[in-house]
């Protein structure tokens, strides 16, 4: 996900102590949409239906649950200290 939306992002990122410029303006995307003869916005079209149509409604939700499920895992099938460890502490 990190990476689709990378290329899926027109504006860059500004950390502060370091710019990412925009996928747009890098040679790997100069490449892409010369080779395919496309713009930009037909290039954005199926990040956006990943990430706001796939990714965002299930992928993440899914990951979530896994995550849940592995924790109950480990606390009753194992008996290890792994969701003892992500509990806050009491002292």
């Amino acid at each position: 996900m990190p990476i689709s939306g990378y290329m899926g992002n027109g504006s860059g990122v500004n950390y502060g102590i370091f710019q990412v410029k925009p996928f747009m303006e890098t040679s790997i995307a100069n490449w892409i949409y010369n080779t395919f003869g496309i713009t930009y916005e037909q290039f954005e079209i199926p990040f956006n239906i990943f990430h706001y149509g796939i990714a965002r409604p299930f992928i993440i939700w899914v990951l979530v649950l896994l995550h849940v499920i592995a924790a109950i895992y480990h606390h009753t099938m194992l008996k290890d200290n792994v969701l003892k460890r992500m509990l806050p502490s009491k002292s």
